[in-house]
């Protein structure tokens, strides 16, 4: 059992690292936290150490696993609280000319972008420290009603992610968007942004087709009349800022913005459902 067990495990591994997909990571979450409870009952049984039933120290090893889990995000998020990294941080125009890496992912997507006649705005980047930065190039459709933003994250392999979200504005004021991001966040949003978070569509055109869905849900969007400046998304991450003070989600803590209690449990939260169900929690007030 225990040699299946382990079989199973590297398989799901090496897939995982061959096909990066958050479907896979996804699947290997489970498959690690089912294989280390049946491990830890195997040891338990053959060797003698508890008498009782397999299933029993099976359930025990699922909340073994559970505790140590919730160690680790706990860990990490105290980490991040400690950093010199900003929740809601300020973006500068980027002039970078090599934006986009190359390879074959980021071709098909710049093929699709053509293809599918959205305009390049601006660039924005933000220096989260030294060494880390999170670009941003902006787009908007032919008719000016569909933005498009393409997130360049550095991930731990020292690639370059990329990340979409498709944002839609109507008369009423609402904003709808609907993105990929699996970064946790665990915050909120204003109550005119409807936003629909898809961390397991990685496609741009899955993702694109799912916005303009719910979009048509939603009824008449309205375009886009001005190009948003780079004053103007500052002053969105200001107000961002502000609302999540003001919910009790960051608070000021020595001149710096960190998280509260309230806000580390959000947090760990969104890590475990995103990790388990590939979902983030309720980001409304």
């Amino acid at each position: 059992m225990i040699s299946n067990t382990l079989i199973i495990l590297l398989g799901s591994y090496i897939i995982r690292q061959l096909f990066p997909k958050p479907i896979f990571n996804l699947i290997f979450q489970w498959v690690r936290w089912i294989c280390f409870s049946i491990c830890f009952s195997f040891i338990l049984v053959n060797f003698g150490i508890s008498s009782r039933p397999f299933e029993v120290h099976f359930f025990i090893g699922l909340c073994v696993w559970y505790v140590i889990e919730t160690a680790f995000y706990r860990l990490s998020i105290h980490i991040f609280d400690s950093s010199n990294i900003k929740i809601f941080p300020r973006y500068e125009l980027d002039n970078c000319d090599k934006l986009w890496p190359i390879n074959p992912h980021t071709i098909v997507v710049k093929e699709w972008i053509a293809q599918n006649k959205f305009k390049l705005i601006n660039n924005f980047k933000s220096n989260l420290i030294k060494g880390i930065c999170i670009r941003q190039a902006v787009y908007l459709n032919n008719e000016k009603t569909v933005k498009l933003i393409v997130y360049f994250l550095p991930s731990r392999n020292g690639k370059i992610k990329l990340n979409y979200s498709f944002t839609s504005k109507f008369k009423s004021g609402d904003l709808f968007i609907t993105d990929n991001q699996n970064i946790p966040f665990g915050g909120f949003y204003p109550d005119h942004w409807k936003c629909e978070r898809k961390p397991l569509i990685t496609n741009i055109n899955s993702l694109f087709l799912e916005h303009t869905k719910n979009v048509i849900n939603e009824g008449d969007s309205e375009k886009y009349e001005k190009e948003e400046t780079l004053f103007e998304i500052n002053e969105i991450q200001k107000n961002l800022e502000d609302l999540n003070i003001k919910k009790g989600f960051i608070h000021y803590s020595n001149n710096l913005i960190k998280l509260t209690p309230f806000g580390i449990y959000r947090l760990w939260k969104e890590m475990w459902l995103l990790a388990y169900l590939g979902k983030t929690i309720k980001h409304k007030q």
